[in-house]
């Protein structure tokens, strides 16, 4: 499979990415034991900046790294075997890296983050592209920040 990028069937990825995305926000409202949590940034940070940090800039390079790099570089160090172990690797090493880094209880970061990045990685790998992805995570992301961050008088 090797590195994924974006293609030029992008219209069917954005829109399989923010539909997916969307799906992520509705499962959280219905089970909100798969809520991923949000990465603790500086206060003087503001709101604005804080914003494009997390529904843009993780995404981004989240996305690409652990589902455009990581699967590509463990297939050639691993001779290619079964996809499905690529997938699962990729979503656990995700898991553990949001599970350490927003220090939030196991089943709130590592499996909600775990069933995301394999949601991810199939999407990826149907699509052959990292944009549903990144637009997935981004939608999930800017949900959980103005959920987090904004006032929407008792919604």
């Amino acid at each position: 499979m090797g590195f994924v990028g974006i293609d030029r069937n992008y219209k069917q990825d954005a829109f399989i990415g923010l539909t997916a995305g969307i799906g992520f926000v509705v499962l959280n409202k219905v089970s909100a034991q798969f809520v991923l949590g949000l990465p603790a940034i500086a206060l003087s940070v503001g709101q604005l900046s804080q914003f494009v940090v997390t529904a843009m800039a993780a995404p981004a390079f989240e996305e690409t790294f652990f589902r455009g790099v990581l699967p590509g570089t463990l297939q050639s160090l691993f001779h290619n075997k079964t996809w499905w172990l690529f997938n699962i690797a990729q979503a656990t090493l995700f898991a553990l890296f949001h599970y350490a880094a927003y220090g939030v209880g196991f089943q709130t970061a590592f499996v909600g983050a775990f069933l995301f990045g394999l949601v991810a990685g199939l999407i990826t790998k149907y699509t052959n592209s990292i944009l549903p992805s990144i637009l997935m995570h981004s939608v999930f992301n800017s949900y959980l920040w103005l959920m987090s961050n904004v006032s929407f008088g008792g919604i």
